[in-house]
């Protein structure tokens, strides 16, 4: 709640965001379910509860997942190697462009887009066999 005090947030926004960083699904889509009107209701709720201290598998980087066909890719910058809540940039808002993150177009059509051609390589996407 301390951070939340100093920075300008509104109260339906912070407790949007705490419940959003909730790492457990169950316990994340519980919380939304109640409604929470403020963040200090979250707070209350969720003081008692401790969560193991292992991650689901999904998050698991093993060496097959570095090495293999299978890249995490963040959902928040669209970056290859980490997940959008390990993600290091500005929270991204869902619909916006990956490239320049405006609301008015995707990055397929982003004019900052980093690719010089539309064209993809089919065999670069299939993992060149």
């Amino acid at each position: 709640m301390l951070l939340g005090s100093l920075i300008s947030i509104d109260e339906d926004e912070l407790t949007e965001t705490i419940i959003e960083g909730i790492p457990d699904e169950q316990l994340r889509r519980q919380a939304q379910i109640q409604g929470f009107a403020q963040a200090s209701q979250v707070l209350h709720a969720f003081r008692t509860i401790k969560l193991s201290g292992h991650k689901p598998e999904r998050w698991i980087k093993t060496a097959e997942q570095k090495s293999g066909t299978m890249a995490v890719r963040c959902f928040n910058c669209n970056s290859l190697g980490h997940f959008a809540l390990e993600c290091l940039k500005t929270k991204r808002e869902r619909g916006a462009c990956y490239g320049c993150g405006s609301m008015d177009h995707q990055i397929s059509h982003c004019t900052e887009n980093k690719r010089a051609s539309h064209e993809y390589n089919v065999s670069s996407i299939r993992g060149a066999q």
